[in-house]
């Protein structure tokens, strides 16, 4: 018996799309890491820790892109880019180019110690300017921050810039020069 060449075509259209997969991209710097390193106990006041953190992240080429108050701690979310990743991707009839910009997504929660700063962060990768998901989105609960899930098809060539490892970099990078700042 012979098919109809659209019915041949869908046939045909529905097996190639079938084979690409995507999965939920979730990664923080706090992955597979102790969440106490995501706190620093700092004996400075916390404005002069702002002005710090805010210096710091800025020569890094993240700067501040939105700050907010909940209650007695301020609230600094830091994004910006770090590489252009395009995959070329098809078979012999159809041949495409897919270009994303990776970047990264910080947050900062900075709050009275007694005679201290209380500091809270933790970083993420972003695609295309939109952080991924993790689990450590639960530690901006009381400001209400939330995210939607990142799909990237299996084996995308920017997957490898999306670990947290360059994050995790980063605000180390960060925490030093704040815990050697007197």
């Amino acid at each position: 018996m012979r098919l109809p060449s659209r019915a041949l075509a869908l046939a045909i259209l529905g097996g190639t799309s079938a084979c690409v997969h995507y999965s939920v991209l979730r990664t923080s710097t706090l992955q597979g890491v102790d969440p106490s390193t995501a706190h620093l106990k700092l004996s400075r006041p916390p404005d002069t820790v702002s002005r710090e953190l805010e210096a710091l992240f800025a020569q890094r080429g993240f700067p501040v892109v939105n700050k907010l108050s909940s209650g007695p701690a301020t609230f600094y979310v830091f994004k910006g880019g770090r590489d252009k990743v395009t995959s070329l991707y098809g078979n012999e009839d159809f041949v495409a180019m897919q270009s994303n910009n990776i970047g990264s997504w910080f947050a900062a929660r900075v709050a009275a110690d007694g005679n201290g700063t209380d500091l809270m962060m933790f970083g993420k990768p972003t695609v295309n300017g939109v952080e991924v998901c993790s689990d450590a989105d639960s530690l901006l609960a009381d400001v209400k921050y939330w995210c939607t899930d990142t799909k990237i098809k299996d084996g995308a060539p920017e997957a490898r810039y999306m670990t947290g490892r360059e994050e995790r970099e980063i605000l180390k990078g960060v925490q030093v020069a704040l815990e050697e700042a007197r």
